[in-house]
């Protein structure tokens, strides 16, 4: 199975061990990334080549976008001026950087709705309300 198809069952983002597991080769994921048909997004973590760029800052950092950055998806707009809001879970360590500047960290014990990429649009916007901008990491 190419590892584009495995991604898209998956979500859109899998580590290599996922990926592996659904009927990729490891070979496969290697030719993925060789011919650009997937995108790693920091070590043994991939996503599909169609992943909103906001998606992919809050990805390297190690968790899914959220808050006012979640709600900018889903109303179709990028601010790239804004720093990416990210949810990880409570006591994550290693967490990654974007490139592309800091990152607002939401940390959180609970397993809140939505995709593996994206928090849901109403976890989102109760988040976005009580947000005053938090620590830039």
């Amino acid at each position: 199975m190419k590892a584009s198809e495995a991604l898209e069952r998956l979500g859109g983002y899998a580590s290599r061990a996922e990926l592996i597991a659904a009927g990729c080769w490891p070979e496969m994921v290697d030719m993925g990334l060789y011919y650009r048909q997937i995108l790693r997004v920091r070590r043994g973590h991939y996503a599909s080549i169609d992943t909103p760029l906001q998606v992919l800052k809050a990805l390297r950092v190690g968790g899914r976008l959220a808050c006012v950055s979640a709600v900018d998806y889903y109303e179709g707009h990028h601010r790239p001026e804004r720093p990416v809001h990210v949810l990880v879970p409570y006591g994550s360590s290693r967490l990654g950087s974007d490139p592309c500047g800091p990152a607002v960290i939401h940390w959180s014990r609970l397993q809140l709705e939505g995709s593996r990429t994206v928090v849901s649009e109403s976890i989102a916007r109760s988040q976005a309300q009580r947000c005053a901008g938090g620590e830039q990491r």
